[in-house]
């Protein structure tokens, strides 16, 4: 069974100061969601989306729902305590999701499966703190939360492309302000250099080739080819990890 992240491993919050969100039209990585959610909280004109694995997109769905529809403590209960093994709160949510979304998870109530089996590492989120999300993903705070509430109530779902990002490339042409790739390039077969390659195909401004946690050779490659670095704040904080790297690939006229 495919899985999904239930919540971003990068100190999303950090994009805003980053990248120019507001009234931007944006490419995003899937996974977790919570890269689109970010861009759509910072004013985005729109965001499209694309991950090669569908059960994201299963799982982003009943998360923009639930955003969309549940208070704030409900869909912390929802999302963190039970990992969204509460039926109850899903038949409330199910009459608002798309056909496909809706048999893919009463399938699995269905044959008994717990929807959270579908998550990777779910176990973090009894042991992360709330606090922990908050610092690095703005809607888990209560305020910014009903801001993007607000948003979502007045957007349908984004487009959605499910392949990768090398066929999205050779198949579409459309333009974007900022591309955020998360850490797709750890899922390539790619040197720094044909990666570089890669995203010179792209149609993009700007893109966010990479988030890292760690300072690596391959970090100090993607530097010395022109790649903008940033450190920003630890997802995970200890004695040994200080700060993580975002790297920026610009195009240049």
């Amino acid at each position: 069974m495919d899985k999904v992240y239930n919540f971003t491993n990068e100190f999303v919050a950090v994009y805003p100061r980053l990248y120019k969100m507001d009234n931007a039209n944006i490419l995003s990585i899937l996974g977790s969601g919570d890269q689109y959610f970010t861009a759509i909280l910072n004013g985005a004109k729109n965001v499209d989306v694309i991950d090669i694995n569908k059960i994201s997109w299963y799982y982003f769905v009943l998360k923009f729902m639930a955003i969309k529809h549940l208070s704030y403590q409900d869909f912390i209960d929802f999302f963190i305590v039970s990992k969204i093994d509460n039926l109850k709160v899903y038949k409330y949510l199910r009459e608002s999701l798309p056909n496909d979304v809706k048999s893919y998870f009463d399938k699995l109530s269905f044959l008994r499966i717990k929807f959270s089996s579908i998550i990777i590492n779910c176990q973090l989120s009894s042991l992360f703190k709330l606090d922990e999300y908050k610092r690095y993903i703005p809607y888990m705070n209560e305020e910014d939360y009903y801001k993007l509430q607000g948003k979502l109530r007045n957007i349908s779902l984004p487009n959605f492309y499910q392949q990768s990002f090398e066929d999205f490339l050779k198949s579409n042409s459309g333009n974007y302000d900022l591309m955020l790739l998360s850490n797709i390039y750890h899922w390539l077969s790619f040197e720094p250099i044909e990666f570089k390659c890669l995203l010179k195909k792209a149609n993009a401004g700007v893109i966010q080739a990479l988030y890292t946690w760690n300072y690596t050779h391959e970090v100090a490659e993607f530097v010395d080819l022109g790649f903008e670095i940033s450190s920003v704040p630890p997802v995970k904080r200890s004695e040994f990890t200080k700060e993580n790297f975002v790297l920026t690939y610009k195009r240049t006229k």
